[in-house]
């Protein structure tokens, strides 16, 4: 419905994608879009259904693309659906942040982990198979990473800022040395531990590559450099949107604080207005990073390893551009 090779088509894309109406679809509901999509396209030459408009197509299309995998075509659990994402991270953002002991910064580190792993594994590259021991494996050293990071930048900032504030004790410590303090520290660790995470638990693309199709649709082989792409795509979307979730808030409510004190002289108002910046930037910002890439990336022959080059279609012609799903 949009075009994928602009950054607004793509952005219009994913803000469907993630609209939260979609986890109320029912599961008769997508048998019947399904149905209505597989008639129209066996009916194509006819035009239209009677009855259905251009708009029904497109709701349904948007029914399936919201609820099932792209390469197994088999339901997503509603809670690790991007839709469900903005809804999710928003007590677990305001958990990262408003943690107030290393305890607390733990549970809520493994807290993300855990619901990072689900949405990791639900939206993969389904092309190879991964076991279950594997994935667990994934979910234990991403959690003892985020958890190690948290702790120990935690730890390496608080005695930073104690060695300014005896420094310049008789200054009042900067509204954005708090935000700093506050919001860079769980960026650091969420974005390492979560693109750890995303490799880790998406580790046979590493080492057995992507499906790559023609622009037929038809499977021409597995690719390890195809894999790496898309993967290094995603951890950069996902860095995007923790900065964006994570840093963004944390900066803005800094300022409206410091221009407009109002706000803070209760704590209960306080966190309503920085709850509120961060349902705001969870909304805004996930599509948005989302959008940098298409999800369904194409790639040049000579970028891909040497046996990809001499690879010709069912006409004879070679192929120079091969596509594939690089997951979210």
């Amino acid at each position: 419905r949009f075009p994928q090779n602009t950054f607004f088509g793509r952005l219009c894309h994913f803000i469907n994608i993630t609209d939260p109406r979609t986890l109320l679809v029912s599961e008769s509901q997508i048998a019947h879009a399904r149905t209505l999509l597989q008639n129209f396209h066996s009916a194509k030459s006819r035009g239209l259904p009677h009855g259905l408009s251009e708009s029904d197509l497109w709701a349904a299309q948007k029914t399936l693309d919201t609820t099932l995998h792209p390469d197994t075509k088999a339901p997503i659990f509603p809670l690790f659906r991007f839709a469900a994402f903005p809804l999710t991270n928003l007590p677990i953002s305001a958990g990262l942040l408003y943690n107030g002991s290393r305890a607390t910064a733990i549970f809520w580190q493994w807290v993300n982990q855990s619901y990072n792993v689900g949405v990791n594994y639900s939206n993969r590259n389904a092309s190879s198979a991964m076991n279950t021991s594997s994935l667990f494996l994934a979910y234990l050293a991403a959690v003892g990473l985020s958890c190690g990071i948290a702790v120990g930048g935690r730890s390496v900032a608080e005695r930073v800022f104690a060695r300014r504030a005896t420094i310049s004790a008789s200054t009042t410590e900067s509204v954005y040395r708090t935000a700093l303090l506050r919001s860079v520290v769980p960026f650091v660790a969420v974005t390492f531990a979560g693109c750890f995470n995303l490799v880790v638990a998406r580790q046979t693309e590493v080492f057995e590559g992507v499906q790559l199709n023609d622009q037929d649709g038809v499977p021409r082989g597995k690719s390890r450099i195809a894999a790496f792409r898309g993967l290094a795509q995603c951890c950069c979307a996902r860095a995007v949107w923790t900065a964006g979730v994570l840093v963004g808030p944390a900066f803005a409510f800094a300022f409206l604080k410091k221009h407009f004190p109002a706000i803070a002289r209760t704590r209960l108002r306080a966190v309503m207005v920085e709850l509120s910046l961060l349902s705001v930037a969870l909304v805004a910002v996930v599509p948005a990073a989302l959008a940098l890439y298409p999800q369904h990336a194409c790639v040049s022959a000579d970028a891909l390893e040497p046996h990809f080059r001499s690879v010709h279609d069912a006409r004879g012609q070679h192929i120079n551009v091969f596509f594939f799903n690089k997951g979210l």
